[in-house]
């Protein structure tokens, strides 16, 4: 949202102006009048939250008007379903930009925390939810999996791309820091859970031909079920002999950063469920897999919706401190 005052007929007026993002390369422009430069401030505020609500209103609505003929499956992602995730991805989006340095701080160090210890103890880890919370706020190295789980988040966030088999091998030996027996594509069979994986002298090709299929589709499917599907191909592979879950995890995020749409959880409170989506998905019932992702998404958005219409609420307290007079 940018602010700016223009002078008509000698009188200064202040006008709000904000972009729709549709897709890349596709965007518009809204702008707004929010009267005289001297009006009350109270009345101007009024304004800008309108002003506001109708940018998220009418981008939800080209975003599904263009986006609804590139899903693929849609059972998985029925109209209700795409609606609402569109919904909640513009309120989060937009109201995280709103949010002050302090706040848009305190929503990344949460999401870090939560990610980490949900991504990990998905996987089995011990760490407890304090240790990474702590070494979030504070940084230090007091745990080689927690250390080593941020320092490959930083390294995905300064790729311009996400996908190739050099810098997934990067990525899992920066998470996997501390296991260097560990490195490295498999080189034996692996089963999970009830699943046999593909054959370790096929993992190469897979992994070409999965970054094959990412780059034809990019932009061309809709993000949330690209996402979601490059995880489950991701998984189906099983690349390395451990780590692949939280692999797939961060580029699944990626990818949505990428789109725009911020990152996802899935809980580890839902980890059973997890892991019968990809059994459905296995036995082909992919729209149950993306369903359940689509559910993972939706409840990460809401949890931090509220997170973050809380620290709005902070920073209006700490305005209104500042601003009340002083005698």
């Amino acid at each position: 949202m940018h602010f700016s005052v223009k002078k008509i007929t000698g009188r200064e007026y202040y006008y709000v102006s904000d972009s729709l993002y549709i897709a890349k390369g596709k965007s518009g422009l809204k702008n707004k009048s929010l009267g005289r430069v001297d009006n009350a401030l109270e009345e101007r505020w009024i304004q800008i939250e309108s002003f506001r609500r109708e940018v998220i209103r009418q981008e939800v609505e080209q975003r599904m008007n263009y986006w609804s003929d590139k899903i693929n499956n849609k059972e998985g992602f029925s109209y209700g379903k795409f609606e609402k995730i569109e919904q909640l991805r513009g309120n989060l989006y937009r109201g995280k930009e709103a949010l002050k340095e302090f706040g848009q701080f305190g929503i990344e160090a949460a999401f870090k925390t939560d990610f980490i210890y949900n991504s990990n103890k998905i996987e089995g880890s011990r760490v407890p939810r304090k240790t990474i919370e702590d070494m979030v706020k504070k940084g230090g190295r007091s745990n080689d999996e927690v250390k080593n789980s941020l320092e490959a988040l930083t390294y995905v966030r300064g790729l311009k791309k996400v996908t190739s088999i050099r810098k997934i091998i990067e990525l899992h030996k920066i998470l996997l820091g501390h296991e260097p027996t560990n490195h490295g594509l498999r080189k034996e069979p692996i089963i999970v859970g009830n699943s046999k994986t593909l054959p370790f002298q096929e993992i190469p090709s897979a992994l070409k031909q999965l970054f094959d299929w990412f780059n034809a589709m990019n932009h061309k499917l809709y993000p949330p079920e690209l996402a979601f599907e490059f995880y489950y191909r991701f998984e189906r592979i099983h690349p390395f002999k451990d780590g692949n879950g939280r692999i797939g995890r961060i580029f699944m995020n990626a990818i949505l950063k990428e789109h725009r749409y911020h990152p996802i959880i899935i809980w580890d409170d839902n980890r059973r469920a997890h892991m019968g989506a990809f059994e459905k998905a296995v036995e082909g019932g992919i729209h149950k897999y993306l369903l359940f992702m689509s559910e993972q998404m939706e409840k990460t958005y809401e949890i931090y919706l509220k997170k973050m219409q809380k620290a709005n609420e902070i920073e209006r307290i700490i305005q209104d401190v500042f601003f009340t007079p002083s005698r």
